[in-house]
């Protein structure tokens, strides 16, 4: 198939604030969030997952075979949607209990939403390997993994180092996302 950027149905500025929201907005601050304060407070360690933590974790890893069966079908839209539920879920839970406030009270409690909300994080970034390969990677350097299989999501991070936490991506703005066009065209113009 030799399709233009002129022959896609494709909003830029719907891209944009998707990314904006969704990918940096959602996902990436928790994990920024929950990333930093273990390095700030908690000498970069992960503790112990809590039972709640557990139970939602569980949810997540059952949602592994519905994600699975949207994108054999190439129901990339679904999929996204299921794995958006995830991580709406694990929003909530730390905002339910806000760890920045609940690290002054109770140290353990903090550190378990802390360890419940990355590990999260990363079953969420499993199910995204397959169409945000290179953000994934950045995340498996985040937790000093192997590339991610979609097993992965088995393997819990409880009692280990995490790296330090180094930005995953960036907003995207018009400018740049008006570059990326114009780069585009161009590539097509040349090849013919």
């Amino acid at each position: 198939i030799n399709a233009k950027l002129t022959d896609v149905d494709f909003s830029f500025n719907d891209f944009q604030a998707r990314v904006n929201a969704e990918l940096v907005g959602k996902i990436t601050n928790l994990a920024s969030r929950s990333a930093q304060m273990i390095h700030k407070k908690l000498a970069g360690q992960l503790g112990k997952i809590s039972s709640a933590g557990h139970q939602l974790i569980d949810d997540a890893k059952r949602r592994g075979k519905v994600i699975t069966d949207h994108y054999e079908r190439r129901e990339f839209a679904k999929a996204i949607a299921e794995i958006r539920t995830i991580i709406d879920i694990a929003n909530r839970y730390f905002t339910e209990f806000k760890p920045w406030q609940l690290i002054n009270s109770d140290r353990q409690q903090a550190h378990a939403v802390l360890t419940d909300s990355l590990n999260l994080f990363r079953i969420v970034c499993v199910y995204l390997k397959p169409i945000l390969p290179n953000y994934c990677a950045r995340v498996e350097k985040l937790f000093a993994e192997q590339p991610f299989v979609w097993t992965s999501v088995n393997d819990l991070r409880e009692d280990c180092s995490l790296n330090e936490f180094v930005p995953l991506i960036t907003r995207v703005d018009s400018k740049s996302l008006d570059k990326m066009v114009e780069d585009t065209k161009r590539e097509q113009l040349a090849s013919g």
